[in-house]
């Protein structure tokens, strides 16, 4: 607890010191009674030195509540559009049941340790189409009941069996939004004739979202564009962000719009 405390804090004043989020007078005060980043670190990477050498107890710092407001919610969905964003492109493409690479179109199977093993990936997708991972792994056929210490020493070149460790759903809409190069394409209208009738109807414009010439995604002419508008608009107000300023309230309403794409199903 002490650990997750610490790199809480740590995650936070980042946040602060790049004027990401901005935070009042008091907020700044409890942040800077705290060890700075690299003490951090270095606990984080030396777990012991912490338990020896200090003898001063962690101090909870409380979030504000406008930047707290997920956690309240208890919006899940936060954490996955998060997690994609930083993971991707380490993601699992599901086809006819069986799972793939997105880099290298390898089968891969759940880890007999993962919590989903013997899971079909289909139930848990859950009507999405990929699930993202963190580790991958060579583990030689046949092998059964080793730990996950013990699999990274049976790396083989002659391996043929690849595992994923600790692999979870992601929505569509956060690989729409937030990740890789995306490219939107729309196919004009055009027109169908019908000898039925002698009449003419117009045939529905059809889109494709196509996310670093892989991931494609089969959906409607609005849709794209609502979608290419919406990542548009999100990627700016994140690079106001950046430079330290605040969005305008246009460009909030469009974050704020983002947000509630992003906690909608995946879609069909």
């Amino acid at each position: 607890m002490q650990q997750i405390e610490e790199i809480r804090q740590q995650y936070l004043s980042y946040l602060v010191d790049a004027s990401f989020v901005r935070v009042d007078a008091v907020c700044q005060k409890e942040l800077s009674r705290y060890p700075t980043s690299l003490k951090i670190l270095y606990r984080h990477l030396h777990p012991s030195s912490a338990r020896f050498t200090s003898r001063q107890r962690v101090r909870f710092v409380s979030v504000p509540p406008d930047l707290n407001t997920n956690a309240q919610n208890n919006a899940s969905w936060a954490i996955n559009a998060a997690l994609a964003a930083g993971l991707f492109p380490k993601l699992l493409i599901l086809e006819k049941g069986k799972m793939q690479t997105l880099a290298s179109s390898q089968p891969v199977a759940f880890h007999p340790g993962s919590i989903n093993f013997k899971k079909r990936p289909e139930d848990i997708v859950g009507g999405g189409t990929c699930l993202m991972y963190f580790t991958l792994m060579y583990v030689p056929c046949g092998l059964r009941g080793v730990g996950k210490c013990e699999l990274t020493w049976s790396v083989s070149r002659h391996s043929k069996r690849l595992y994923a460790w600790e692999t979870s759903p992601v929505n569509d809409h956060a690989l729409l939004l937030l990740c890789g190069d995306v490219e939107f394409k729309v196919r004009p209208l055009s027109l169908l004739n019908v000898n039925t009738d002698e009449t003419t109807t117009r045939q529905p414009a059809v889109g494709q979202i196509v996310v670093d010439r892989k991931l494609k995604f089969q959906v409607d002419a609005k849709t794209a564009l609502a979608f290419k508008a919406l990542r548009s608009h999100l990627t700016s107000a994140l690079h106001v962000r950046l430079r330290g300023k605040a969005p305008n309230i246009k460009l909030e309403d469009w974050v704020w719009l983002a947000f509630d794409v992003l906690s909608c199903k995946a879609a069909e």
